[in-house]
Order: C-alpha cells, then structure tokens, then sequence
C-alpha cells in the first residue's frame, strides 16, 4: 500500500498555479495570448518605405484601434480585407491563442 505524501499532491497543484498565472501576467504582453472584444475607435493606413527588386516602393500596413469591453485601448495589424470591410463603431473580437481579428456576428 502507497503511503499518503503531502509533497505528491502539492507540486502538482503549486505548477498549475505557476502556469495559470503566467497565463494572466503575460496575456495582454504576448499577441497570441490576448483575448479581447470591442469596438472599432480609429481605422489606420500607414505607409511603410521598402526596397523590392532594387526599387524603393511603399508598402501599406493596416490597423484598427479598438477600444476593448475590459477598458483597454489596443491597436492591432489587421489583413486589407478586415481593414476595407471593417467602419468605426463596429464590434470586434479576437480569440486567444490566435492572431485573427474578427468582426463580431
């Protein structure tokens, strides 16, 4: 028969503790990680100087600025085709683990 040790049940329940609060401390630091929903504040189109081929060209980056349900204000680099489809006002989410914003249904 096994004898009961205090240590078996606790290292397993002090990582998962470690790891659901790394979880917490480093959502809103790591893309991937972040989860939000909210609404379109700004849509941004910014122009971004590159060399192709020896030829200088600008590049476009698009961006919504979005103020999130939770109080935070996050701006986020989105596909040309969020950005064209997407107006100021409307609802937006992103799901954690993932990079995508979408609009919200």
């Amino acid at each position: 028969m096994r004898r009961f040790s205090i240590r078996r049940v606790l290292t397993p329940l002090i990582l998962a503790a470690a790891l659901v609060g790394a979880f917490f401390l480093l959502r809103t630091q790591v893309p991937w990680l972040d989860y939000f929903e909210g609404t379109i504040v700004e849509r941004v189109d910014k122009l971004v100087p590159t060399v192709i081929d020896r030829h200088a060209q600008d590049i476009s980056e698009h961006y919504l600025l979005i103020d999130t349900d939770d109080g935070r204000r996050v701006t986020v680099l989105v596909e040309q085709l969020l950005f064209f489809a997407s107006r100021e006002g409307m609802r937006v989410y992103k799901s954690p683990f993932t990079l995508d914003v979408r609009l919200s249904p």
